[in-house]
């Protein structure tokens, strides 16, 4: 089937994701090495994992193994044996006086994003829990999250 023919099948705006997932498999196959994509929503991972279904590729999804809704997929040569610490996931812990002050998703998120300059692909899920919030993010990116929270 030709990424023409797998247009027809999804939303005009997918086609970026389309285009995405297509690169992906080349570099994969051209490396013989694993990728590791950002942080997608559900509907991204449906689009990228019916496209690679049609391939040798082996595909693992973050959210099978650690609950979320935002996941990471890992894109690998058949030969690849799954290490979950190759998702590069870390979870930070916000921890607040909830008699003072309740955060919120939205208050978190647009922190992140606005004030510390995070771009969204590099946040998985937000999780509120009564006096703290616990934040899924890009490994790499974790000591820079951190120190620009501390400061």
């Amino acid at each position: 089937m030709t990424k023409q023919d797998i247009y027809q099948h999804f939303r005009a705006e997918e086609q970026e994701v389309i285009e995405k997932t297509y690169d992906l498999i080349k570099q994969v196959e051209d490396t013989y090495s694993f990728y590791v994509t950002e942080f997608l929503n559900p509907r991204q991972i449906t689009v990228m994992k019916s496209i690679l279904g049609q391939t040798k590729l082996q595909v693992y999804q973050s959210s099978d193994f650690i609950s979320s809704e935002n996941a990471r997929l890992l894109i690998a040569p058949a030969y690849y044996e799954l290490n979950i610490a190759d998702f590069h996931i870390s979870l930070l812990e916000i921890n607040y006086n909830s008699k003072f002050n309740q955060l919120t998703h939205s208050q978190i998120l647009g922190t992140l994003i606005n004030r510390l300059g995070i771009e969204r692909y590099l946040l998985g899920d937000i999780i509120v829990q009564g006096n703290r919030a616990q934040v899924f993010i890009e490994k790499q990116w974790s000591p820079t999250l951190t120190h620009r929270l501390l400061k």
